[in-house]
């Protein structure tokens, strides 16, 4: 999955990789275009139980000047929500967007799409439903999202023939009012 970002414009992306679990976030690499070494530190996460931590990597994401993009992997929202509508409206004033892919599989997770649309919307981003069983999909919107973080919507509409999940996420972003 990781490939899926970096390969999509080879040299023209940095990507991080944050992990939560066990209720805090355990990984957070530095930012490289080097999809050997973020393959290798994604080989190695294993799911950990516990409360969500989105909140501190929106906090760390406002940090670095260079930050375009945001890609959030999750299915629940178990955080103060106040709290994320303030990073939220930080990223969009800066810029940043929040792109959630929201893993609804779990009929639990859905309740929470309301919010991370909440989260989305102030940034300029949008959230993408998908089934974390369906990895085919999930591949082709990182792709599309790493291709919007490069060249925005403008580029995303010229590659849309060759990146499968660009479509679904240019209505995303279209349907975000």
């Amino acid at each position: 999955m990781t490939d899926a970002l970096v390969k999509a414009l080879p040299g023209e992306l940095d990507v991080a990789l944050a992990v939560h679990g066990g209720g805090r976030v355990h990984t957070f690499t530095a930012f490289t275009p080097d999809a050997a070494t973020l393959r290798d530190r994604a080989a190695g996460v294993a799911c950990e139980a516990g409360m969500t931590r989105l909140l501190p990597i929106l906090s760390a994401a406002l940090k670095p000047p260079a930050v375009r993009v945001v890609i959030y992997i999750g299915d629940v929202y178990e955080e103060n929500l106040p709290r994320g509508r303030a990073l939220a409206d930080a990223m969009g004033k800066r810029g940043i967007k929040l792109i959630v892919l929201h893993d609804t599989a779990d009929p639990a997770a859905r309740r929470d799409g309301e919010v991370f649309w909440d989260l989305a919307k102030r940034t300029g981003g949008c959230v993408l439903p998908f089934d974390a069983s369906a990895s085919g999909r999930l591949r082709d919107l990182l792709s599309a999202v790493a291709v919007y973080a490069v060249g925005g919507e403008k580029l995303l509409r010229e590659r849309r023939g060759d990146l499968p999940g660009s479509t679904a996420l240019l209505e995303h972003l279209t349907n975000r009012s």
